[in-house]
């Protein structure tokens, strides 16, 4: 048998032998070509030496775990310029030299290894008639070559934790095509600088609010474009709005989770607000808004008739009939919260640098989803006159990134994906127990399955 469908071979190789047993396929293969090449000085010899078998594992076949051995032959080298006078032909389209799996077989465990930890890729290729050593696995995936350098434009970079809370590492995403560039074992300013400037051709870096990234950038980048990242921006401002209710906390209300209650329309023209009976499905009226909840969960038995006290437009307003237990009760989990914040806000109302706050960091958000720099201005104008330091603090913070604050409020780029490649970077870091180095982890990043 020279040739078969189930394995295939590369020219000059043929199948001797066949050997078959419940879980193993031992095949003979044997080598036609009538010379080979030195791998020393390159001269082509036909002159046989000697043969010798080799024992190479190959991919399974219908479930079985396939041997080759091969029937390889020594050449001898009639140069005599040349220290090698006897050498073995290299099958280099089956395997590589001195490797005891095919590469197609080295292809597929590199596979494996990219997908899972090594741990379980050594208890699980044997039930795919395969089998690897962890140790040995995580040997070919740091064999893995690094992909040709390519060009980005558009460059996405965040830092992410090695250790939380003591080593940390920079990431680097193309924004244009969602792919990582590269990972780097530091997060500072020396650490980003050479690869910036090893890539001259970047027009546009997105990045959180850390200096060191806009130090690098503007150093080794001059002529690209920053953009702070829109959710950093808002949680900086989190941050600031924080420490100022902390301050103002004398002048918030205890909030509890107060019971939410039906006024029905004659009810509310009568003036009468007393609540209904526990259990029985209550409304919060807020100006001209109306939600309809209940204190109580209905059991499944009752979700499919509405409750007949309830006036019917309420019945229409929130088609009770039409949702299921768990969509009940998301919308009173809701609805509690919704009526928790009317409550923390007409509070606010009454002290007027709560509500000056309150606007202002309103304005800002909506002036960062809707894009409009030219706003950003005298919004920040009015955020330092109203004389609040944390709101103060915030505005100096984007005074010293404006640029880049202000190219966040006009250009459609964030670092969205930058955050959901570190994400990734996590579960990776969670697959491996948590015991991946660099070299490892930069591996599984850039070469995803």
């Amino acid at each position: 048998m020279e040739h078969s469908p189930f394995l295939p071979l590369p020219a000059g190789l043929v199948i001797g032998q066949v050997e078959l047993t419940n879980d193993q396929l031992m095949v003979e293969v044997i080598s036609t070509s009538p010379s080979a090449c030195c791998p020393r000085c390159g001269n082509t010899s036909d002159f046989v030496h000697c043969q010798y078998h080799r024992t190479v594992f190959d991919v399974p076949c219908a479930g079985r775990r396939v041997v080759l051995h091969l029937a390889v032959r020594k050449f001898s080298c009639h140069v005599s310029t040349c220290s090698q006078k006897v050498f073995a032909e290299r099958l280099v389209d089956l395997v590589c030299a001195y490797a005891r799996v095919s590469n197609r077989l080295l292809e597929e465990l590199k596979a494996l290894g990219l997908a899972a930890s090594a741990e379980v890729n050594e208890r699980l290729t044997p039930r795919l008639g395969m089998k690897v050593k962890a140790s040995t696995l995580l040997r070919y995936l740091r064999r893995i070559p690094d992909a040709p350098k390519a060009d980005v434009t558009v460059l996405g970079i965040d830092d992410f934790a090695l250790r939380r809370g003591g080593t940390y590492g920079t990431i680097l995403v193309n924004l244009e095509t969602g792919q990582p560039l590269g990972l780097l074992p530091d997060r500072t300013a020396d650490a980003v600088l050479p690869w910036l400037e090893s890539h001259q051709e970047i027009t546009l870096v997105s990045r959180d609010r850390a200096s060191a990234y806009a130090d690098a950038a503007k150093r080794a980048l001059p002529q690209a474009t920053q953009i702070a990242d829109r959710y950093h921006l808002v949680q900086n401002l989190r941050e600031h709005l924080q420490r100022f209710l902390d301050r103002k906390r004398t002048s918030l209300p205890e909030v509890e989770d107060i019971p939410l209650k039906i006024l029905s329309p004659s009810d509310s023209q009568a003036g009468d607000s007393s609540p209904e009976p526990s259990g029985t499905p209550m409304q919060t009226v807020s100006g001209e808004r109306a939600q309809v909840v209940s204190t109580e969960l209905p059991s499944e038995s009752e979700e499919q008739s509405a409750p007949a006290s309830l006036p019917s437009s309420v019945v229409q307003d929130m088609d009770l009939d039409r949702l299921t237990y768990a969509e009940r009760k998301k919308k009173i989990s809701r609805d509690k919260r919704y009526a928790r914040y009317e409550h923390q806000l007409e509070q606010m109302n009454l002290n007027d640098d709560l509500r000056a706050v309150y606007r202002l960091s309103q304005e800002f958000v909506l002036l960062l989803r809707e894009r409009q720099a030219e706003a950003l201005d005298s919004w920040l104008l009015r955020a330092k006159a109203c004389k609040v330091a944390e709101l103060t603090s915030f505005v100096n913070g984007i005074r010293r990134d404006y640029a880049a604050v202000r190219a966040a409020c006009s250009l459609p780029w964030s670092n969205g994906t930058t955050e959901g490649q570190v994400n990734r970077l996590k579960f990776l870091k969670r697959q491996m127990f948590g015991r991946a180095h660099l070299d490892l982890l930069r591996i599984k990043v850039l070469h995803a399955v």
